[in-house]
């Protein structure tokens, strides 16, 4: 019987060699034995089923998508999904669009070499994902080699499946002998981007017309999909358009969702009529802080009202549960403000908040029909965070008042 070690079944089956060394150890891997300090392994040993997702039911179906051009942005959604269709995923990356490895999935270096394709990627596959959107560099001749000699690899009737820019154009050809002999299907999807502005994907919906595309069109090539995969669009000063409650609400939890480790959130909130009510839509918003700081991202909210209303506070559940967590809850009296720096009342108005020195948010007057409008303009950033910072100057913590 021959064996093979942790590094050539990482290679097979698209998971670390840290992962399967902890297989081994835990007896998940039948036939497995320990040679001094290596592991090695039956080499027609099955792989056993990841417990820890809701996939593993399906993980040795074998079922494989391949990702070229992989980018990070897209795939943090899209990988989740694939592989709840029952896909393991290998993705080609460019040195231009590093992505960093997930345990699921094998990562390669992008290059039209054949033979190297051969001994880093699985034989075959059920589809093809290509990315051409307008930050990847890759040109049009090095994907078309690349995409075709992958293409090879690709079982009959299989999709390929062009991820691209409106407006970029589309010069992906598959060699008529592949057309011919293996029936690939080639289906685009175009995302629609606007030009000359600065704007925000929606990847979580992209990722969604993906898997759409790949898996619902069964017999189907030729087609392009049109999507509005725009989230938010800023004008030549960096703004966003005036906002609704609803339109705020779902780009904020979108922004709390990208929040990663480390992220720096920085909030002065009056006390409004209008927050931190019992209403769906503030309670779901309370979750979404909660989960954001339990990440690791820091968040710094400093409340602003007169000292004298402390009682009238003390009851309000958000305030209580934001104190217990690990937020940074802080108050500023509002009349020490008014007597010290008044011009301070004016500048922060209903609210301001921002995320590093990258975004900013400005509440709206509480009685008009918009509610904010988000910005990447830097000097506006800039000039908020001082604001934040002299207000901080003046600011206790929170807990010390509630006790």
């Amino acid at each position: 019987m021959k064996y093979l070690n942790a590094k050539q079944f990482s290679e097979n089956w698209g998971i670390t060699q840290r992962r399967i060394i902890k297989l081994c150890k835990d007896g998940r891997i039948d036939g497995a034995v320990k040679n001094g300090r290596q592991w090695l392994i039956p080499e027609n040993t099955l792989k056993p089923s990841d417990k820890r997702a809701n996939v593993s039911k399906y993980i040795n179906t074998k079922k494989r998508i391949l990702i070229i051009n992989i980018e990070e942005k897209i795939c943090e959604y899209l990988i989740p999904i694939l592989q709840t269709e029952g896909y393991l995923v290998d993705g080609l990356y460019s040195d231009s669009n590093k992505f960093k490895s997930l345990e699921s999935v094998s990562i390669f270096k992008l290059t039209n070499d054949e033979k190297m394709l051969d001994t880093t990627t699985n034989k075959y596959y059920d589809g093809i994902v290509v990315i051409d959107l307008e930050n990847n560099n890759s040109t049009s001749k090095e994907l078309n080699t690349i995409v075709n000699n992958m293409a090879k690899k690709l079982y009959c009737n299989s999709p390929v499946l062009l991820v691209k820019s409106s407006i970029k154009k589309d010069n992906l050809k598959l060699s008529s002998e592949l057309i011919n002999e293996v029936a690939i299907r080639k289906n685009t999807l175009n995302i629609e981007l606007p030009k000359n502005k600065k704007y925000l994907l929606d990847y979580e919906n992209i990722s969604k017309d993906i898997n759409s595309l790949l898996t619902g069109f069964a017999n189907s090539t030729e087609n392009t999909i049109n999507t509005n995969g725009v989230i938010i669009e800023f004008n030549e000063n960096g703004k966003s358009k005036l906002l609704k409650n609803g339109e705020y609400y779902k780009l904020l939890n979108y922004y709390y969702s990208q929040l990663k480790k480390d992220d720096y959130f920085w909030i002065v909130s009056p006390m409004m009529e209008s927050e931190w009510t019992e209403t769906p839509l503030e309670m779901n918003f309370r979750l979404i802080n909660l989960e954001v700081i339990n990440r690791g991202a820091n968040i710094e909210r400093i409340f602003l009202f007169k000292k004298e209303e402390i009682e009238r506070y003390k009851n309000n559940n958000t305030l209580k549960i934001f104190i217990q967590s690990n937020m940074k809850t802080l108050f500023v009296d509002y009349n020490t403000i008014l007597e010290k720096e008044p011009d301070l009342i004016k500048e922060v108005g209903c609210g301001i908040a921002g995320i590093n020195k990258d975004t900013f948010f400005l509440d709206l007057p509480d009685y008009g029909e918009y509610r904010a409008y988000i910005s990447i303009n830097k000097k506006e950033i800039e000039k908020n965070y001082q604001i934040y910072l002299r207000l901080k100057k003046y600011a206790v913590e929170m807990k010390e008042l509630f006790k």
